[in-house]
């Protein structure tokens, strides 16, 4: 899976959205609650494993892709909006 952003949900800290894209050749193997492994590009390295929470099967024209969205806790406050992200997706 190629880099992806988050952004905070509602101005809320404590929860981030992270907006993974997914090419349409990709896309019948990936759905809702597929287990995906993060690895957020941060200092100090931050990883995690959460599900997808919701699929766009419409193609975003700004990245040329499908969108995975995936509701993450942000509990230490290292995510900020627009830290990219290299996810790997297990489909089910």
């Amino acid at each position: 899976m190629n880099l992806v952003s988050t952004k905070w949900l509602n101005s809320n800290l404590n929860k981030v959205k992270i907006k993974a894209g997914i090419a349409a050749g990709l896309f019948k193997y990936v759905h809702k609650g597929d287990i995906v492994h993060i690895d957020f590009i941060t200092t100090p390295p931050y990883n995690t494993k959460a599900k997808i929470t919701r699929i766009i099967p419409i193609v975003d024209p700004k990245i040329g892709r499908m969108i995975a969205e995936i509701d993450l806790d942000n509990h230490n406050f290292l995510l900020q909006d627009g830290t990219k992200a290299l996810i790997t997706i297990y489909p089910s």
